[in-house]
């Protein structure tokens, strides 16, 4: 699964349409995970449960948050 690290969030592609995105603050704790909708030149940010948030978005989080660890 694709994410970057930049500017103390990790964004994630998510893993049913590379167009839409996930990003959580690294400094989340616990975190909060945002899902930005990308529709046709509209973004929607959505503030989603963690209990509903796919499970390879939360190993993608933190995988890393691992590798960003002490950074």
């Amino acid at each position: 699964m694709k994410y970057s690290i930049g500017n103390g969030s990790v964004v994630i592609n998510d893993p049913r349409n590379d167009f839409d995105l996930w990003t959580v603050a690294l400094a989340d704790d616990p975190p909060v995970f945002w899902y930005w909708k990308n529709e046709e030149k509209n973004h929607i940010w959505e503030r989603i449960p963690t209990e509903s948030v796919p499970a390879l978005v939360i190993a993608s989080f933190n995988k890393a948050k691992g590798e960003n660890h002490g950074n």
